[in-house]
């Protein structure tokens, strides 16, 4: 399976899916996909570290750097709006979350996430939303 899910979906989504409560068949579709999502969520949250460290003083070990007043401090020539479009843009983008799993495994998320009854708002609906999306344009 293939699927593609903007960044700012990924960690969310596995939550989102781990919180469902599902029986039987159902119940395996959705733990092999957040098996499929966990290493894609660390990798976001790696890979998101990175962009913020171009615009961010690190101590040696990478650590984020705060002045007297909590805040983050950055790097000579940049500002905040510099670090908060990084940030935007990153989440925008789409992780990749790829896997073998078995015959008809998309298509049945795809039923038990069209049949799931509980209610959805904010976040959580956007991200059902997402989620719903990336699996319908998705590839088995």
């Amino acid at each position: 399976m293939r699927i593609f899910l903007s960044n700012r979906h990924v960690g969310p989504a596995r939550d989102m899916l781990r919180d469902m409560q599902l029986c039987g068949a159902d119940s395996r579709a959705r733990t092999r996909l957040v098996a499929l999502l966990d290493p894609v969520v660390e990798q976001v949250r790696q890979d998101e570290a990175q962009v913020l460290q171009e615009y961010l003083v690190t101590a040696d070990d990478g650590a984020l750097i705060y002045d007297d007043e909590g805040n983050l401090t950055l790097r000579e020539g940049y500002t905040s709006r510099d670090v908060l479009d990084a940030q935007a843009a990153f989440r925008e983008e789409r992780a990749e979350i790829t896997g073998g799993t078995y015959e008809g495994h998309r298509q049945r998320l795809i039923d038990l996430l069209n049949a799931w009854d509980a209610p959805l708002a904010g976040e959580q609906a956007d991200t059902y939303d997402a989620l719903c999306t990336a699996l319908e344009e998705g590839e088995d």
